[in-house]
């Protein structure tokens, strides 16, 4: 039986979790350092996301999507594409293949913080409402995960 766990906030997708330190992992999610040190969660969907749920965010580096100009990240997309075309294009991209499969970080304990990633951040993106995630790995403190650690 899979844990299930209602959950809302951010994610990306599960390529840029793959074979990283906890270290790395807490500088590219935007997370505090030692956020991980007892240890993290893999949660992917247990549905499909649905496109209308789906908020860009842009990238880890910009905390809350916000640019260092102040401008939010969802402003000067919708200036320059339509945001319902480019969530449902998300959507659709998502769950082709393990690699695009939508993917959180569950961290053991809270973080203190959530700094911007420095200086490249991973794409990041934001639920509107909460959704049911299932475990597919159980990180333990130190470890790094592999390919072959998700139980799918």
């Amino acid at each position: 039986m899979q844990s299930i766990i209602r959950s809302d906030g951010y994610f990306t997708w599960l390529k840029f979790l793959l074979d990283k330190s906890a270290s790395e992992l807490e500088n590219k999610v935007g997370y505090s350092p030692d956020a991980l040190a007892a240890g993290w969660k893999l949660l992917s969907p247990r549905f499909p996301i649905a496109p209308h749920n789906i908020d860009l965010r842009g990238s880890s580096r910009w905390s809350e999507g916000i640019l260092p100009d102040g401008r939010n990240i969802g402003s000067v997309l919708s200036a320059r594409l339509s945001l319902s075309d480019a969530q449902k294009k998300l959507a659709t991209f998502f769950d082709q293949g393990l690699d695009r499969r939508p993917a959180k970080i569950r961290p053991n304990s809270k973080p203190a913080a959530y700094p911007a990633a420095k200086p490249v951040g991973i794409p990041q993106f934001k639920l509107a409402a909460e959704i049911d995630w299932v475990v597919l790995a159980d990180v333990a403190p130190g470890k790094i995960l592999r390919r072959a650690d998700i139980r799918i």
